[in-house]
Parts: structure tokens; sequence; C-alpha cells
């Protein structure tokens, strides 16, 4: 059984599948399995996929026909198959350094055993004709439940190496999800241990179809300044919201009472006005970027929710 999995979940992705592959195989760590689903392509994806089978049998392919038009849901369905005492998330289009899992698999273990625990690495974005646009992952990883509360969408999955006993959490779970690494996140700092590995070690790759993502680094610093002030998200969104609504009501009784406030605290400011959510906030420490400012100044400028997500909660 190979030390680490690799889960891979593919969608028409025959433009980025082969450097994918190729920053995989050559990993300085190589104890690995290579766990590929993929969610119904009509492309040359999983043609370039069996062929790199056919030459490493660390590739493994779960051929079940399954579709669920979701990578969040393709990325749950390929975690059921995960064996291994570490699991990292893959997406198609990124390019890792060859020393990732090494790096990561050297922090990860010096987890106590047993210990439900995640950790993540650095990211740079990178745009292949104008190169290295920003960066992500460990920098800007929220450092506590109320930080990662007020960061919404959280850290990029594809940044982090996660252990079983994290996976059997996330697997017992029954309820909305928002995406596979919001869970993953409310699942570790509920439960377990958060370390980072603040070293670069994958290329984001920001291009026109990315699922997630901050694509808003692709613009100048001006452009991003104008859509900050004129179009403004909201601080929160619906799916959020009800993903942590409902892991919070599957949870409860597994949750220390400071968590439960914390999480009730959170969830009912989106039924509150402008002016109370913003001493909620200060009370609760709920932070962006690990900013306890910039939280507040977004609740200033920004609508907590809009119509539309307003309509859309489910607490």
């Amino acid at each position: 059984m190979a030390q680490v999995d690799i889960l891979l979940a593919t969608y028409n992705g025959e433009r980025f599948i082969t450097s994918q592959l190729h920053s995989l195989l050559m990993q300085t760590f190589s104890d690995i399995r290579i766990l590929v689903h993929d969610d119904g392509s009509s492309d040359e994806t999983m043609k370039i996929i069996r062929n790199f089978a056919r030459h490493d049998a660390r590739i493994v392919i779960i051929d079940d026909s399954r579709k669920f038009g979701s990578p969040t849901e393709n990325f749950l369905h390929l975690l059921s198959f995960a064996t291994a005492s570490w699991i990292m998330f893959c997406d198609q289009d990124d390019i890792w350094f060859d020393n990732k899992v090494e790096l990561m698999l050297t922090e990860a273990l010096k987890v106590p055993q047993g210990t439900p625990a995640v950790v993540y690495c650095e990211a740079l974005y990178w745009h292949p004709t104008r190169g290295i646009v920003g960066k992500g992952g460990a920098y800007m990883a929220p450092r506590s439940l109320p930080a990662l509360l007020g960061q919404k969408a959280g850290v990029l999955g594809c940044s982090s190496m996660f252990n079983r006993q994290l996976k059997d959490i996330m697997l017992r779970y029954k309820g909305k999800i928002a995406m596979h690494d919001h869970l993953l996140e409310l699942a570790a700092f509920s439960f377990g241990e958060v370390r980072y590995v603040s070293v670069p070690l994958i290329l984001y790759r920001q291009h026109d179809r990315n699922v997630t993502g901050n694509t808003d680094l692709l613009l100048s610093p001006t452009e991003r300044i104008k859509r900050k002030i004129y179009h403004s998200r909201p601080v929160m969104d619906a799916k959020h919201l009800n993903a942590t609504s409902d892991f919070l009501n599957f949870f409860r009784d597994e949750l220390s009472a400071d968590q439960i406030e914390l999480l009730e605290s959170y969830l009912k400011m989106s039924r509150h006005n402008k002016i109370r959510n913003i001493l909620t906030a200060l009370r609760l420490g709920l932070a962006r970027d690990n900013s306890k400012l910039k939280f507040i100044l977004k609740l200033i400028i920004s609508p907590y929710l809009d119509r539309e997500n307003r309509n859309n909660l489910n607490h």
C-alpha cells in the first residue's frame, strides 16, 4: 500500500493533463498512488491518462462510468477509494514541484499519531503567457476556526495533504457541501491539527476555465481596485453558510460548547444589520487573510449577503 494517495479528478482536461501527470510521476518521494476518476470527459483526457497508466502502475483509474457534473462530488467519490495514511487532492490543470510530496510529508509526519490533521503549502498563481501573477496557500491560510469562517472559501484544496483520520470524518459527514476543500477545513479546524509549509510547491494555473481561483490576479492593479469598489461581492454566500449550518447540525454532539457558540453566532449574522455584524465580528475574532481589520473593512464596504444569497439560505 502506498504511503500517499493522490486524488486526481478530471474532466475535459486534455490541454493540461500531460504536464500535470509528468509532475506527479517525477516526485522525489515515489511511494505514491495516483487515483484517477473522470467525470465524463468528451475530449482526449482519458486516452492520455490510459497511455500513462500503461507505463506506470502507480496510476490507478477508477473506471466505474459514474458522472457527477461537479468537481466536489468527483473528489469525494475518489476519497472513498483512498487507503493510504496520507491523501492529497490534485487538480488536473496545475503543475506540482518535484519535491511537493516529500516536503509536505516531512511536516505531516510531525503530527502525533492518530490526530486528524491537514498540512498546507504555498501555491504560486501562474498564467502560461504572463508567468507568476501572485501567490496563495499557506501565507494567507486561516490559523483558527474564526479566521476560516471569515475567509469564506478558505485555502486551495490542491495545496493540502491530510491523513486518514480526517478522511474518515469527511466521509462520515452527511449534509450540504460548499466545496470539498471547505469541508476539509471545517473538519480540520473543528477536530484536528492544521500545519503549514511556507514554501511554494505548486503552480496554480490560471485560465479561462478555472472552477475556483483568484482570476482577479490577471487584472491590472487599477482594474482590481475598481472591481473591488464598484463590483464588490457580498461578504458571505449562501452556499458556504448552508454548508456550515449543516456541518454544525451534523457534528453538534461532538463539538465543544465554545465551537457551537462560535458557529451559531456566525450563522446568525445573516439575519442582522451591518452595525450588529461588526460588533459580532469583533467579539468572535472573524478575520480575512488572518486580518481582523480586513474583515471589518469588508463588512463596512460590502453587503453581508445580496438578495439572491439571502433567498437561498436554509437556516
